[in-house]
């Protein structure tokens, strides 16, 4: 009988093999539940080291799936791949170059766990460039907001992607038109925000 999987962590990545190993990756699997989810690398075609990357990793983790497009369909249909592969109940979006802090998948998990109202956790971002680091907190979501933008680092439930998906015609802002879909279809109260 295969392990239960709580969570698929989709790892979108093109050319930034670098940044796979240094940010993305690690973040992952120092989750505090790691053995309840499974990571799958979105490769969406590279030409660089990606896949080598992967390997390394896999062998520290056999939870880590890789796949790799045969041509580079962009970010959309990347994130709807790793959907398709995943198996977890929820599903939690990172790019290359994004981390997670320590224990967000044992916080979201346990939330959607507690609320079955809710469709998705979003929580605050550190935003970090040349200048420093700020802090920004969760999305602000009224019963007015006509949508916001789902990125990554939110937990979502993978029965969402059952009505709605990332826009594959779209090469820039699927985020924002995953969000409108989303606040369409769910509304504002299927979020919870945790700072």
């Amino acid at each position: 009988m295969e392990p239960i999987i709580k969570v698929s962590a989709i790892v979108t990545t093109y050319n930034r093999a670098g940044l796979l190993a240094e940010r993305s990756l690690p973040s992952l699997l120092s989750q505090a539940s790691m053995g309840l989810h499974e990571v799958i690398v979105v490769d969406d075609c590279s030409t660089d080291n990606t896949e080598e990357v992967v390997k390394e990793f896999q062998k520290q983790y056999s939870g880590i799936v890789y796949h790799k497009h045969p041509e580079n369909i962009g970010l959309a249909s990347a994130r709807n791949t790793g959907v398709f592969l995943a198996k977890g109940e929820y599903i939690v979006f990172l790019d290359d170059d994004d981390f997670l802090l320590p224990f967000v998948l044992e916080i979201g998990t346990s939330v959607l766990d507690k609320y079955k109202d809710k469709q998705v956790v979003v929580g605050g971002r550190l935003v970090i460039n040349p200048e420093g680091a700020q802090y920004q907190g969760p999305p602000q979501v009224t019963p007015k907001s006509l949508y916001t933008t789902l990125d990554d680092g939110f937990v979502i439930r993978k029965s969402v992607f059952n009505t709605i998906q990332y826009d594959k015609d779209l090469l820039t802002n699927e985020d924002a038109d995953f969000g409108i879909q989303f606040m369409r279809k769910y509304g504002s109260d299927s979020f919870f925000p945790v700072n």
